[in-house]
């Protein structure tokens, strides 16, 4: 079993500009509905099926659902990045590579918090519009976009934690 030794990690100004990214998209999410409440009608949709169209309907107070999932999962993810020893590694963890693969490791959950929050703002936005214009469609593009881009960010990560210095 690995030793899950602490080190400080302090922030670069990579880790400056994805935790700006994950932060300025997730209020964001949080901006959109609240200015957009008093224009929606009283059915938003709220759920796509996987060729992005509207599958499912509720009340327009429904809407604060995704920023309030969005809210506990950004948060969960921030807490998160402050114990990279405390993560899973594909690679074994050591004192020569300890700093590299923590700095890699919550630099991908840092990617992530910012992928997912401009993904949930994207969806946000979709429904906003799509519920004034009642034509609601994500598309089978978005599907597509969001498992190729997480796959390609995994997939980096994965590369660059057993590539090590």
């Amino acid at each position: 079993m690995t030793e899950k030794i602490k080190i400080e990690l302090p922030f670069q100004p990579l880790d400056w500009l994805l935790e700006g990214i994950a932060f300025l998209s997730f209020i964001g999410l949080l901006l959109i509905p609240f200015l957009s409440y008093g224009d929606l009608p009283d059915t938003v949709p709220i759920h796509f099926n996987a060729s992005g169209e509207a599958d499912d309907y509720g009340s327009k107070a429904s809407i604060w659902i995704l920023p309030a999932i969005v809210a506990f999962t950004y948060l969960t993810i921030i807490i998160l990045s402050r114990f990279p020893q405390n993560l899973n590694y594909p690679v074994k963890v050591h004192d020569g590579n300890r700093s590299y693969q923590y700095r890699l490791g919550t630099r991908l959950l840092r990617v992530m918090n910012g992928a997912m929050n401009i993904m949930f703002l994207y969806i946000m936005f979709q429904i906003i519009q799509g519920a004034q214009s009642k034509e609601v469609q994500l598309g089978w593009g978005f599907l597509v976009a969001l498992l190729v881009g997480l796959g390609l960010i995994i997939g980096l990560y994965i590369y660059l934690a057993k590539r090590q210095p």
